[in-house]
């Protein structure tokens, strides 16, 4: 008995295996472009491009930028008040330079277990409506607490020139992204 064994059959098995590899891979690649386009889409904010040779048009970007509407205001500098009868004193300064916002903070604050707890500011839009947090205090050498928040106008959120209030809370370090109710000092632009 001799059995004659093609190697014809063997060739269309592994051909077949590359030919759906080609298939799975091109379908893959579709994908990833519909994901692609879909981002774009959902990122295009409506907004036609600024021609930058019509100075008009140039004009109007610029008053129409985030920190830009609150570059408008010259620097300013003022005092948090304390809340609830806390031993405590703050100040807060406000500036746009070089297409940058920045919010500078230095605070007399009482000691604290900085492990476990931390002295957050956040920044509020008149109403109590909205508000984010501009981040932990940290403590200087001179037993002062500071706090250094910037934002270029390229990645500014449209509405930060809104924005008019400072609050710092005492927070445990709880993962909690919320603000506590422990308030210790306010202010406002």
């Amino acid at each position: 008995m001799y059995r004659h064994h093609s190697s014809v059959g063997r060739q269309r098995q592994g051909s077949s295996w590359v030919g759906g590899a080609v298939k799975v891979l091109l379908v893959l690649l579709v994908f990833v472009g519909l994901f692609i386009l879909l981002v774009r889409w959902f990122r295009h904010d409506g907004k036609k491009p600024v021609d930058k040779t019509d100075d008009s048009a140039g004009l109007a970007a610029v008053v129409t930028t985030p920190a830009a509407a609150a570059a408008v205001n010259e620097p300013a500098t003022i005092s948090l008040q304390p809340v609830n009868g806390v031993a405590a004193s703050a100040t807060a300064t406000r500036t746009h330079e070089a297409g940058a916002f920045t919010l500078t903070l230095l605070a007399q604050l009482p000691a604290i277990d900085n492990t476990t707890e931390a002295y957050e500011a956040w920044y509020i839009k008149p109403g109590l409506t909205d508000f984010f947090s501009l981040g932990d205090f940290y403590p200087r050498e001179d037993g002062a607490w500071g706090l250094v928040w910037t934002v270029t106008d390229a990645l500014a959120r449209p509405d930060l020139g809104e924005f008019d209030k400072i609050l710092i809370t005492r927070e445990a370090r709880d993962g909690d992204p919320a603000p506590s109710t422990n308030q210790i000092l306010q202010g406002e632009f």
